[in-house]
């Protein structure tokens, strides 16, 4: 049970960071709020000129420190996302053990577990809905500003940023975009009942030529009482190949 329990947990941590990165995924486009003065829309432009997800990406080297979870410590990260938000990510311990791999393509998601030698498997939506986020979440992992939204009644102007809120299926997401950075600076997912969710900071903007991206990433969880903090240190913009799905002769359990 420990063995399966610490599978998941990993996949969850995966799934927050990696799940639905792709840029073609569509959704409700309503949205409420107050319409703001025209460069809102020139900030939203500029904005997402600088998204990395269209383009895909390789995190070379993260470090992931876990709190509040079954399993915590600090754990190095390699991972690579193409366009289409298929991931491969690996796990190693402080002396370089590589101790979980997962690879995702299309729905299929798979937890190798090095240590305790088993594969968990499973469907990546129904792992996020029964961890209780919406199947988009992660599209914005990176600061990214979705691709289709718009600031037509759904910006409540800042002196330093502003705030797009919307509904996407029973929760509701409010996205703080720095005017500055052009980046998203924070993002709080909450349920139609208003009840606080999760949220999301970014910080610390490194631009890689004509793209910017956090270096810094935390993840908050008011109820399920747990802490993640992403520290990238090398990551490259640019990945477009197909994630293989190759797997070692382990036992099977699903998830």
């Amino acid at each position: 049970m420990w063995r399966r329990k610490t599978g998941i947990i990993i996949l969850f941590i995966i799934s927050i960071i990696f799940s639905s990165c792709a840029t073609t995924r569509k959704r409700d486009g309503r949205m409420t709020g107050t319409y703001v003065e025209s460069s809102g829309y020139n900030i939203l432009t500029e904005a997402k000129s600088l998204n990395i997800n269209p383009e895909g990406f390789v995190i070379k080297k993260a470090e992931v420190e876990l709190r509040g979870t079954q399993v915590e410590g600090s754990f190095n990260l390699y991972a690579k996302v193409n366009p289409e938000g298929d991931f491969f990510a690996s796990i190693r311990g402080p002396l370089g053990i590589e101790l979980v791999r997962a690879i995702s393509t299309g729905d299929s998601v798979f937890v190798i577990n090095k240590m305790s030698r088993v594969i968990l498997y499973g469907s990546r939506e129904e792992i996020l809905r029964r961890s209780g986020l919406p199947k988009n979440l992660i599209e914005i992992f990176m600061g990214d500003i979705p691709g289709d939204v718009t600031v037509s009644n759904a910006i409540i102007s800042g002196s330093n940023d502003f705030l797009i809120s919307y509904p996407e299926g029973n929760y509701i997401r409010d996205i703080i975009v720095n005017r500055e950075e052009r980046k998203i600076s924070e993002e709080n997912i909450k349920t139609s009942g208003n009840e606080p969710e999760y949220l999301m900071r970014f910080g610390n903007f490194i631009k890689r030529g004509k793209k910017k991206y956090p270096s810094t990433i935390e993840i908050k969880s008011v109820g399920k009482m747990f802490h993640v903090k992403i520290s990238i240190t090398e990551l490259n913009v640019g990945f477009n190949e197909r994630i293989k799905v190759v797997l070692p002769g382990y036992r099977r359990e699903s998830l």
